[in-house]
């Protein structure tokens, strides 16, 4: 079976306050604090969704009247590890929350098929 679209739903820790639990979120980037994505691309290449994808998100939540917040997260995989000071430093980066696996999700998509 092939598929070339892949949505992903899940959960994250959310740093910013003004968030409420349930909210959806339709993520435009994934900063990568992780392991895993460096053995598929080099450290240079941003963990980014499908632009068309977050667009159609977004257009729906529009339509269907849902309250949802675009934005940026960071991914780790060290659960439960981030000190003060980088919730700190993620919060001036904008940063929305943190998760342990979208990096991942987002980097496979630009991994040349062979």
């Amino acid at each position: 079976m092939e598929s070339n679209t892949l949505i992903d739903t899940g959960i994250l820790a959310a740093i910013r306050l003004e968030m409420d639990i349930g909210t959806l979120i339709i993520l435009t980037k994934a900063i990568r604090g992780e392991g895993t994505s460096y053995y598929y691309v080099p450290e240079n290449v941003d963990a980014i969704p499908n632009k068309d994808i977050v667009q159609a998100l977004r257009k729906a939540c529009r339509e269907l009247n849902i309250n949802c917040v675009k934005g940026d997260i960071f991914t780790t995989d060290a659960i439960h590890k981030e000190t003060r000071k980088l919730v700190e430093a993620l919060k001036s980066r904008n940063i929305i929350g943190i998760d342990t696996e979208t990096t991942i999700i987002f980097t496979i998509r630009n991994v040349p098929q062979n």
